[in-house]
Formats: C-alpha cells, structure tokens, sequence
C-alpha cells in the first residue's frame, strides 16, 4: 500500500467517525511535518495550509497543530460528505472516435487532430451556471444548439430553448459559455460569433451581440466566456484579446478594453 492511499484510508475512517487514536496521531505526525500530500488531500474538507503558519479550518485560523486544531479538523473532516444526488445524462455531446487504419504513426495524428477539433476549435462539452438567486433556484445547460433549464431540487427539465446559427455558420455550432444574472431573470450565451440574451421564462431573444469573423485579425475563436456584472447591469465578454462590456437594458456596447496578448 502507498502512503498516498494508506492516508486516503485514515480520512475515510475520520469521515465515518471510526478513527483510532494511532490514526489521528500518524495524521499529526505528518502534519507537523508539512507533508504536501496531506495538505491536498485535506483540501476538499475546506481545510487550507499556508506557506506560513496559519491553519484555515472552515472560518477560523489555527497557529499551530495543537489539540484544538486537530480537533477542528476531524469535525471538518466528518461534516463534509460527497454524495452523488442525480446523474444527468443528455444527447448534446457525441465523443468522435477515430477508425484506426492500422498504422500506428497516423493512427496518433488522426487522434490528435481529433482531440483538438473537439477540444480547442469546436469547444465540445455542456457549459453549465446556477441561478445566483435563492428565490430562483434552477442552473442551465448549453449544449449543441439547446439550452436547458433544470429544476435544481427535482432536477426535471423547465424549459428548452433553441439557439438559432449565426451567420458565420460552422465556426460556432457550440455555445462557449452560459451565464445567468445575479437576480435569476436573465440567461445569456455565447457561440464563437454571436452573444444571445432571454428573460426568464421566454424564448425570444432579447438582445443579439455579434460580430464578424474578420472583426479581429485571425481570430478563429470569437467569444469564448460571459459573464454578468454583481448588479446585472453590464454583460462583459472575452473577444480574441479584447474584453467588450454591453449594457443589459439597452443592448449598446459601452466599452471595448485591450491590453491583452
């Protein structure tokens, strides 16, 4: 067994509370000696180690790894529990395999080209983003040309919407990016080429942002990310080495930032 595993043990034994007390004092052993490997392990408890000598458990700081420290630990260690709650599977993604041809040589080539085809130019993949609201509790899914609205407790589809090609064409058959406004009523996604806006509930668009393919040089990419600014009122993109910001009520471009290579 390696020391990788034999501590992922003595976490899964501190997660159900069936830890021995030589479990806890190897863990503070290697705690004390700064073992990296116990520090990433301990990351998804919300337990962060410093370069220095704060210990971050949940919300309170420790100087040293005393009794009470070790004690915050364990009870954050036992507080966290994964558990997966829904598998949600949809049809928007299809992995290309490419045929091997028997030679090894093009065989990796033809691989690799099909990595970065699904990878870097077409951006394959579910984009996904919570409602921030707490009185709108649903995320969305943007995948080939769909939107899908989920109910975040039931986890049932709200609501299709279908995001029409812009006039580029191929370049952008994928949404990059979705977001939603911090009160819940606005969804927005973006392709390569063309940015789409709704309101809650609708499936008419209320504002396009676009561009051309030639409106920054060799930029095969276009808009890659959204985002909403804390009070919903400005939509900013990334666009090739730009960042452009829209205001939200009226459509119009504000501010185009570069500085960027």
């Amino acid at each position: 067994m390696t020391p990788h595993e034999y501590i992922q043990q003595i976490l899964h034994r501190v997660e159900k509370g069936q830890q021995t007390d030589e479990d806890i004092t190897f863990l503070r052993q290697l705690l004390l000696a700064g073992d990296r490997q116990v520090a990433l392990q301990l990351g998804k408890y919300n337990v962060n180690i410093g370069q220095g000598r704060d210990i971050h458990i949940g919300d309170r700081i420790y100087q040293q790894w005393d009794e009470q420290a070790i004690q915050a630990l364990v009870k954050a260690i036992q507080k966290v529990t994964w558990l997966c709650v829904a598998n949600l599977t949809e049809n928007d993604y299809t992995q290309v395999e490419s045929q091997s041809t028997g030679i090894g040589i093009i065989d990796i080539l033809a691989k690799n080209l099909t990595d970065f085809s699904q990878q870097s130019v077409m951006r394959y993949g579910l984009k996904l983003a919570f409602s921030p609201n707490s009185n709108q509790e649903y995320f969305i899914s943007g995948g080939n040309q769909v939107i899908k609205r989920w109910q975040t407790n039931t986890r049932e589809i709200l609501q299709e919407i279908s995001v029409p090609f812009s006039p580029t064409g191929i370049f952008d058959l994928w949404l990059t990016s979705v977001a939603i406004s911090p009160d819940g009523q606005l969804i927005a996604a973006c392709k390569a080429y063309q940015i789409n806006i709704w309101r809650l509930d609708t499936s008419n668009v209320l504002h396009t942002f676009g561009k051309t393919l030639l409106s920054n040089f060799l930029d095969v990419f276009g808009f890659d990310s959204i985002t909403f600014s804390p009070n919903g009122k400005i939509l900013a993109a990334t666009d090739n080495q730009d960042i452009k910001l829209w205001d939200v009520e009226s459509g119009k471009e504000i501010a185009k930032l570069s500085g960027h290579s």
